[in-house]
C-alpha cells in the first residue's frame, strides 16, 4: 500500500514539475518570439562584410549585436564599429554599447568636430561622443552634421527622400547654443550661419 501512494507521489509531482518547465519554456519562448533576425552589413578589415542574423532587437526595442560581430568589426582609433541593419545605422563598442545613427550612403554617420548625431527612441535627434555618450541631448526633429563648429537644426520639420524642410531652422553652437534663429527658412539650404 505505500509503495502504491510513494508511487502514485511521483507520479503527480512528475507531472506538476512537467508543466512547470512547460509554462517556463512557454514563457521564454514568448519573450523572444518577436526578437527579429536579419542580414546586416559591418565594416571589417577587409571592407564591407554581409553576416546573416549579425544582431537581434528585442519586443522591447533594445539590439543584441552577436559576440561573431563584436569579434570580427574593424573598429577605429576610439573603439568604434559601424553597423547597417535594417536599412537603420549604429555605432557600436567592443563591449556592444551602441547608438543608432543616420545612415549616409549605407554606413553611420560620420563625426565632425569629435561629434555624431545620434536618433533616440522617439526619432529625435543630437550628437554623441565618441564615448558612445549623448554630447548634445536628442531634441531635434531633424539636424545635419556639424561643419567646423555650427551645426543646423530644426524643430517641426518633416523629413520626406532624406531632405528635411518646413518647421523652424536654427544655427547652434558645440555647446548646444543656439546663435542664430532663421525666421525665413523652410529648409537648411536657406539657414546660414
Amino acid at each position: 500500500m505505500k509503495i502504491k501512494i510513494i508511487k502514485w507521489l511521483f507520479k503527480k509531482v512528475g507531472l506538476l514539475i512537467s508543466k512547470i518547465f512547460l509554462l517556463i519554456g512557454i514563457s521564454f519562448f514568448s519573450l523572444f518570439a518577436g526578437a527579429e533576425k536579419k542580414t546586416c552589413t559591418v565594416l571589417t578589415p577587409i571592407g564591407l562584410k554581409s553576416i546573416e542574423t549579425c544582431a537581434e532587437k528585442s519586443i522591447e526595442g533594445r539590439l543584441s549585436i552577436h559576440s561573431e560581430v563584436l569579434k570580427s568589426a574593424s573598429y577605429d582609433k576610439y573603439g568604434l564599429a559601424g553597423l547597417n541593419w535594417q536599412d537603420q545605422c549604429y555605432w557600436f563598442s567592443r563591449r556592444g554599447k551602441y547608438l543608432q545613427t543616420p545612415c549616409v550612403d549605407q554606413r553611420p554617420d560620420a563625426f565632425s568636430a569629435r561629434l555624431a548625431r545620434y536618433i533616440d527612441e522617439n526619432g529625435k535627434y543630437g550628437y554623441m561622443n565618441w564615448s558612445l555618450m549623448p554630447a548634445l541631448t536628442a531634441k531635434w526633429d531633424y539636424a545635419l552634421p556639424f561643419q567646423t563648429t555650427f551645426a543646423k537644426v530644426c524643430s517641426g520639420c518633416q523629413l520626406k527622400a532624406g531632405e528635411a524642410s518646413g518647421g523652424s531652422w536654427f544655427v547652434i553652437n558645440l555647446k548646444g547654443r543656439v546663435v542664430k534663429e532663421c525666421l525665413k527658412a523652410t529648409k537648411a539650404s536657406e539657414c546660414e550661419p
